[in-house]
């Protein structure tokens, strides 16, 4: 398993709103007000490599599929001979095979008598936009036997009071007295136990640059420090820091000049790792030149950063590779944590190169001078190892992920010492 040491992974398999309470031929009703979106829900069902074919499926899933399904595709199932359309209310009283994405619809209902059955093998474009879903007879999405391949989903739209139900409320996936609501995605294994000790970043060895060993021009507590490197061949071009979040006329006057032309400087597709001290950006002087100069470094144009927005008791990271914009990562740490810190933290894999980097800034949220930032550079085979687990993971796709880790984390010490 290749494991990223120091990324936090968002990751989940989705979320779903459902309720339980205690309506032949499928119509459609055209909804009078146009709609306009306000909220989403997405209904995700798990991911995999390989998507069955629809002759496959059918063969592979007698029990999922029933031969007397109708196509939501096919004009001929619908009244009218008209699949449903933008703003439609639907009302489903038979079998229907989901075999596309439908239009925005003002609203489902499956009868008791009706099924609503999502095609497998149509891989990740299946998708449902309506105002609400009533199920009073099935929705399905894969079986126990044949598990959904792919990813479904289910947005739900429109303004509010558009549609009440006095059973589910507005917008919702309701699931009446009678009904069902099957979902069955891929089974895998949600975590693993590694066999061997996992290195953190401060015990990790970063053999091109590490900035609590390597020497950095100019150290300063406040500003934005900055590292310069050659993924092709590891060697470090520059590492200063720039006093551009004083408030002092003069350190501000004498490294806001440094750091345009610093920016500037940085050679085509070298990597620069960036991060904040105690204060990033000064709020007594003008920042404008520094910001620009960032911005046409990182993302080759003016009012992109996210420092613009950043508030001083934050703090912000960035990696980028320049004139390769679309590289370009930045991150501000806004929420604290159960420590009592600010952090922010981001990596740049380049295993085509053998290269990989690391940038994390953090600082306490009621000791402003308690911070620490750590800038990593190494081959990508050391700082992001195979790593042998207890379990199987062949499943997982290429994520980053969670390390679950018991650790003692010592208060940071008085101001009086």
């Amino acid at each position: 398993m290749r494991a990223w040491l120091w990324t936090y992974l968002p990751w989940s398999l989705g979320w779903l709103l459902y309720r339980t309470t205690s309506s032949q031929i499928p119509s459609r009703r055209r909804h009078p007000v146009p709609l306009t979106a306000v909220s989403v829900v997405v209904v995700v069902v798990a991911v995999v490599a390989a998507l069955l074919t629809p002759t496959a499926a059918q063969t592979q899933c007698p029990d999922y599929i029933e031969d007397s399904c109708d196509r939501w595709s096919d004009s001929t199932t619908w009244t009218n001979d008209v699949v449903p359309g933008e703003g439609d209310v639907v009302d489903i009283d038979k079998c229907i095979l989901l075999d596309t994405t439908t239009a925005n619809l003002g609203g489902i209902t499956i009868q008791p008598t009706g099924s609503l059955v999502f095609e497998p093998g149509i891989g990740n474009q299946l998708k449902v936009r309506t105002k609400y879903i009533r199920v009073e007879g099935l929705l399905r999405i894969g079986s126990e036997q044949c598990r959904y391949e792919g990813k479904a989903t289910i947005e739900l739209t429109g303004n509010r009071g558009d549609h009440t139900d006095s059973d589910f409320g507005q917008k919702y996936i309701g699931v009446a007295s009678g009904g069902r609501l099957e979902l069955h995605g891929e089974r895998k294994m949600p975590w693993v136990k590694l066999n061997q000790t996992l290195d953190t970043p401060d015990t990790l060895e970063a053999p091109y640059f590490d900035s609590k060993k390597d020497a950095i021009e100019e150290y300063k507590s406040e500003g934005i420090v900055a590292v310069v490197i050659n993924p092709e061949n590891g060697l470090v071009r520059a590492a200063a820091t720039f006093n551009v979040g004083t408030n002092s006329r003069y350190w501000f006057g004498k490294d806001e000049p440094r750091f345009v032309s610093f920016m500037d400087w940085i050679p085509a597709n070298h990597v620069v790792m960036l991060a904040s001290q105690k204060t990033a950006l000064s709020s007594e002087h003008n920042t404008t030149s520094v910001l620009e100069a960032l911005e046409k470094a990182i993302y080759c144009k003016v009012g992109r950063s996210r420092l613009r927005s950043m508030q001083p008791e934050e703090v912000w990271v960035a990696i980028a590779v320049k004139e390769q914009p679309w590289r370009t990562q930045e991150r501000v740490g806004r929420d604290v944590d159960k420590d009592g810190f600010r952090h922010a933290q981001l990596d740049l894999m380049m295993p085509w190169l053998n290269a990989a980097f690391y940038v994390s800034s953090k600082k306490h949220y009621t000791w402003r001078w308690y911070k620490d930032t750590r800038l990593l550079a190494g081959t990508y085979d050391e700082l992001a190892p195979v790593l042998d687990t207890t379990g199987d993971v062949r499943s997982w796709k290429h994520v980053n992920v969670i390390l679950e880790t018991a650790r003692l984390t010592a208060p940071p010490p008085p101001v009086n010492q």
